[in-house]
């Protein structure tokens, strides 16, 4: 099945669901998250673009999200079935951007360094461009594969049939208005439990882990926004700004790992030249650490505030 097929099939966007309750909610997210995938499919099979595959991934990533955080009012065999799909593409498409966002960072930094360390410096960045034509290699064909369009068959039947609920034992009560508390009590009170567990000096791995589950509490505050008003616009915005801090955070790592796998090999112009982009990562590593708690405490009593 073609896109052309795909949008044809697909119809008019989702305006008011016909489903009550939090399948409803979740069946208007997966109508406009599909929309975004395939507006960006055309720019991340062409590639001169990045931020097409940007969106293309964010899109995955926030249709696997809002399915997993309301499994309790879905079908979940469907719904366990419909993520590992969405997780394997997501997987296809993770490596090129990863690769993009260094490759982008690096280039900054190299700009910013003095011209005799310039030259030396790109031998970094042509290492990870190779990388990132191998992956895309494998990310297009996975794109090209049967299983592609066949997710997106499945994504577009459930947009136009609605999205499966559980089936409960007893005689289902009539569908209540989701409030705040059903979509989002779960993900905060998870997140909050993890800031109380980290010490005053978390690792990065566990800050890493934090980020994830901040992204799953906003995409939820998101899911809820046109409904609940001015809060829910400031707790996005609130979650946003941490999801950057420690975004910004696990990227620097990130740096670090591949400047340390770097340097053995890198001849004296080269490695003096990275070390000084080692040294501006660790700055930022730096700062991103001093940020996130007074963003967490921010994004708690905005959140704080729509459930009450």
């Amino acid at each position: 099945m073609d896109l052309r097929t795909v949008r044809e099939r697909l119809g008019e966007p989702v305006e008011q669901t016909r489903q009550a309750g939090v399948p409803g909610q979740v069946h208007a997210t997966l109508d406009r998250r599909l929309r975004d995938l395939l507006d960006h499919d055309p720019g991340t099979r062409d590639g001169s673009d990045p931020e097409d595959l940007h969106q293309m991934r964010v899109a995955v990533r926030r249709m696997r999200s809002v399915l997993g955080e309301n499994k309790a009012s879905l079908d979940p065999e469907w719904t366990d079935e419909l993520r590992a799909e969405l997780g394997s593409l997501g997987r296809a498409l993770g490596p090129v951007r990863d690769l993009d966002v260094l490759i982008e960072r690096f280039r900054a930094h190299i700009a910013e360094l003095p011209e005799p360390d310039q030259r030396p410096a790109r031998a970094l960045v042509t290492r990870l461009t190779r990388r990132r034509g191998s992956a895309r290699r494998r990310m297009l064909a996975a794109l090209d594969a049967p299983s592609y369009p066949a997710l997106l068959a499945r994504l577009v039947d459930t947009v136009n049939a609605g999205v499966p609920a559980r089936q409960e034992k007893k005689k289902a009560k009539p569908a209540k208005p989701v409030t705040p508390k059903d979509v989002l009590a779960r993900p905060h009170r998870k997140l909050r439990r993890a800031v109380e567990a980290l010490g005053p000096e978390p690792a990065d791995e566990d800050l890493h882990a934090l980020r994830i589950k901040v992204k799953k509490l906003r995409y939820g505050t998101e899911m809820i926004r046109a409904t609940a008003g001015k809060p829910a616009k400031r707790a996005v915005r609130a979650a946003a700004e941490l999801q950057d801090i420690l975004g910004e955070h696990q990227d620097a790592c990130v740096a670090e790992e591949e400047i340390r796998a770097f340097l053995p090999n890198a001849d004296p112009a080269a490695a003096f030249a990275v070390g000084r982009i080692a040294e501006r990562e660790e700055a930022g590593r730096r700062a991103a650490r001093d940020a996130w708690h007074p963003a967490w405490l921010r994004l708690d009593e905005a959140t704080r505030a729509l459930l009450r």
